[in-house]
């Protein structure tokens, strides 16, 4: 990026080399260590960085390699005013030179971000927006963030199914040997425990990352053996017997490993288990529900917004329901741990095609999770579409808040900065269309009343009566605007196909909508021709297939 601002070509060095002249030191290097620079370094939390000049060298450091490389993206946002609205799309300004500045720069992000969407399949492609890879899971500049890969719904797979003599995964729990119930682990059991420690700590002896997640399987329900039971009724619900178990399993890794070692096990607070154990006073007061289920030092949790409400952002004033009850349930968890992560959603995994309604509280919910100490938030968006719904200006959203939180503060300059270089000669059409789609989705939530289970929704934007024709045809004159801007434009043809390719991959959603419900509109030819048509740009645009267990377009 230096020599595509300037023209300059930096000479790289490894360690192994001398260094006379001034130079920039990228992480722990041996000229770091010999100058005796302070780089910051203990000031940073995780993927947080440092940029310090000494005499006229700079020294670009970090809490991990992450952090590191979040430095330099730092440093050339400094230096040459680098910004990435998309892996693809990233402005840096030609300059003759660079000012040597005299930085003492440590700054850690509000969170980190893993993203599923696809143009964030690659490491490199998510590290120039200060983002994890999320393909499953999440990935950060070193590879994988959990030990084993071990993330979600593990729970069960970390054990094999004959581990124990005569058990099964559909073992009957009340017989002496079995460890299952409704597809979930017994978190009561002793053998289960010091089994889960076993694999634990054998994953953990030879893995270069500290985090395994013991999630509990897919489904809604939780053990419901007579033992875990009544330390349910006993501890706070599901979620106190999870964390004692979490605890119990983490002191008998420790004992295996040593009390020197370094890990952290966390619970999936998800379905069944995700009501922390607490109790939260009409004052917002939370308390424990018993001192037993406060987290031990090796023991996080992961908590999920399934189920929430997306338009209305938690801790906002008029909050719904359903977001209400997920913001104390956010908060709830900090009673119990201070090792906390976040799990959201970015789609409506029964509609890959329509806009999901998260425009209100992305940014928001973002600020909420910092302000409580969330430190990592895992998102799950739609993984097999990658433009269609502004899910790239949604990730560009993400990772302006994450890494500022209180950037939603200047959230409108941040969608506006986004559309002019994202859309550039059609900026100011598609703006249009993003603002109409927004006021669309508004009244659709406000006449239905209707705020849950969003990620799963087919009651309203997914059926006809919320796509009249004439919405329909009001969204398609901004969209035939924007393609009358690209070809009058005074650009290169290059930059016209890029534009028209973005513009298209929105225009998807109502060409969607008409063939999905005014097939009548068309003869048996037009519409064949259509439809053929519409895959045709599917495919042009990437976008691979409809639904999450849809099949392949």
């Amino acid at each position: 990026f230096i020599q595509q601002a300037t023209s300059y070509v930096l000479p790289i060095l490894s360690d192994e080399h001398s260094v006379a002249a001034p130079y920039i030191s990228i992480g722990a290097t041996v000229a770091a260590a010999e100058s005796g620079v302070d780089t910051r370094k203990d000031e940073l939390e995780m993927s947080g960085c440092s940029i310090v000049t000494s005499g006229d060298n700079i020294y670009i450091d970090g809490y991990d390699s992450t952090g590191i490389l979040n430095g330099v993206y730092q440093f050339l946002h400094f230096c040459i005013d680098y910004e990435a609205y998309t892996p693809e799309e990233i402005y840096i300004k030609n300059t003759d030179s660079i000012p040597l500045y005299a930085f003492d720069y440590a700054y850690s992000p509000g969170l980190t971000i893993a993203t599923s969407i696809p143009s964030m399949r690659t490491i490199q492609n998510a590290a120039r927006m200060k983002m994890w890879s999320g393909i499953w899971g999440a990935k950060d500049i070193d590879g994988s963030v959990w030990a084993g890969g071990y993330f979600a719904h593990t729970i069960l797979s970390l054990l094999p199914s004959n581990a124990e003599p005569g058990k099964s995964h559909t073992g009957d729990i009340d017989t002496e040997d079995g460890w299952y119930s409704n597809g979930q682990l017994c978190l009561t059991k002793e053998s289960a425990i010091s089994a889960m420690a076993d694999v634990c700590a054998s994953v953990l002896a030879t893995s270069a990352s500290d985090k395994i997640m013991i999630g509990g399987m897919d489904n809604g329900g939780s053990c419901g053996c007579k033992k875990c039971t009544e330390a349910a009724l006993k501890y706070g619900g599901v979620g106190g017997v999870y964390i004692r178990f979490l605890n119990a399993v983490a002191e008998k890794v420790e004992d295996i490993l040593g009390e020197d070692k370094e890990f952290y096990l966390y619970g999936f607070a998800y379905y069944g288990y995700s009501d922390p154990p607490v109790n939260i006073a009409a004052d917002g007061t939370v308390t424990l529900a018993d001192s037993s289920v406060k987290a031990n030092e090796h023991v996080g949790m992961m908590v999920t917004t399934m189920g929430s409400c997306y338009y209305h952002p938690m801790g906002a004033d008029d909050m719904c329901d359903f977001a209400s009850q997920f913001a104390n349930r956010f908060k709830g968890w900090t009673a119990v741990t201070d090792n906390l992560f976040g799990y959201t959603y970015g789609t409506n995994f029964h509609n890959y095609m329509l806009p999901f309604n998260d425009f209100n509280s992305i940014a928001e919910n973002i600020a909420y999770m910092s302000d409580l100490g969330y430190k990592f938030i895992y998102d799950q968006s739609s993984g097999n579409v990658p433009m269609t719904g502004f899910v790239e200006l949604k990730a560009y959203i993400r990772s302006k808040a994450s890494w500022d939180p209180s950037s939603n503060q200047y959230s409108d300059r941040i969608v506006n900065d986004f559309f002019v270089n994202y859309y550039k000669v059609a900026a100011e059409q598609m703006k249009q269309y993003y603002d109409q789609i927004r006021r669309h989705y508004a009244l659709i939530q406000e006449t239905t009343g209707e705020y849950d289970v969003g990620i799963y929704d087919s009651s309203r934007y997914n059926v006809k009566s919320s796509w009249p024709l004439t919405v329909i045809n009001t969204l398609e004159g901004y969209i035939e605007e924007a393609y009358k801007a690209i070809d009058e434009a005074i650009v290169s043809e290059t930059v016209k196909e890029t534009v028209r390719r973005r513009v298209m991959a929105e225009e998807l959603t109502l060409r969607y909508a008409r063939l999905t419900w005014y097939q009548n509109y068309y003869s048996d030819k037009e519409y064949e021709a259509a439809y053929e048509q519409f895959i045709e740009d599917c495919k042009y645009c990437g976008v691979e297939k409809f639904s999450e267990g849809g099949a392949a377009i």
